[in-house]
């Protein structure tokens, strides 16, 4: 979702000449997680982050999408697909017949419109819904961003929000942020109707998720939504990534991920070649 790979040949980064071929040993093993340079026969690849959406997320989408009738238009912030998820279903493929708009800091795949969540450039009152698939924790002013979601939501409208807690960092534009099931409550806290879980281990939880409407839900309304996240948390939550986040100490975790994100280098590389 939020990532991009930038493939250069040798000594041609004009953006970034400290990464020339005069860079030290040191300079080039540099954490992937601070737009690293990799050396992969060689060609120079600069990493911001290709960590494509998690696919539990569209299935707590699926889960939702049986007890809310999320109103339209649709936006979805953060929606710039990176390299590497052109094999994932789309968000907008969840909203057949509905309109649509997916919005992000920069042109490319999935992205309708150029959008800057400190500043929306939409009227009052026009979306229905508000989609942030871990996009949150990249946002510099996460509690102006959700005052501008509260402006521009209709009455009756709908925030679906996640974020990623026991995770590497990862970048684009920049990593600000980890959230717990009460920053999120906070942050939401312009919304009449809110419920907030966390996913994992109950004090190092993996994933946090939000809904919040613009208005009061009933109470039966309420406990439907409560319970499709319930149910998802116990049973849709977890892959094998994190339960590798769960089970592995972060001296383990993160050169895993480090290796991890070198395989996707060289999977999309080999895509993008062919």
């Amino acid at each position: 979702m939020k990532g991009l790979i930038h493939l250069c040949q040798d000594k041609t980064i004009a953006s970034a000449p400290t990464l020339a071929g005069t860079t030290s040993h040191s300079q080039r093993r540099r954490s992937l997680f601070d737009g690293a340079l990799l050396d992969i026969f060689g060609t120079r690849i600069i990493l911001e982050s290709t960590f494509p959406m998690r696919i539990t997320l569209l299935g707590l989408l699926r889960s939702l999408i049986r007890v809310v009738d999320f109103p339209q238009p649709i936006y979805e912030f953060g929606a710039y697909r990176v390299t590497g998820q052109e094999h994932l279903p789309k968000v907008r493929d969840f909203f057949p017949g509905k309109t649509f708009v997916g919005c992000d800091l920069r042109p490319g795949p999935g992205v309708d419109e150029l959008q800057d969540l400190h500043a929306l450039s939409l009227p009052d009152g026009s979306v229905g819904t508000a989609l942030l698939f871990d996009t949150i924790e990249h946002v510099r002013e996460p509690w102006r961003a959700l005052q501008e979601l509260e402006r521009v939501l209709a009455p009756g409208g709908v925030v679906l929000m996640t974020s990623v807690w026991y995770f590497p960092v990862h970048a684009f534009p920049d990593d600000y942020f980890r959230f717990t099931a009460s920053g999120f409550r906070s942050l939401l806290q312009p919304f009449q109707s809110i419920v907030v879980a966390s996913c994992g281990l109950e004090r190092l939880p993996h994933t946090v998720v939000g809904v919040a409407f613009k208005g009061a839900l009933k109470e039966e309304a309420e406990s439907r939504v409560r319970r499709e996240v319930e149910d998802w948390k116990r049973f849709g939550s977890r892959t094998w990534k994190e339960t590798v986040l769960d089970a592995c100490p972060p001296f383990l975790l993160i050169p895993g991920y480090t290796l991890f994100l070198r395989l996707m280098a060289l999977r999309n590389r080999g895509r993008i070649q062919h």
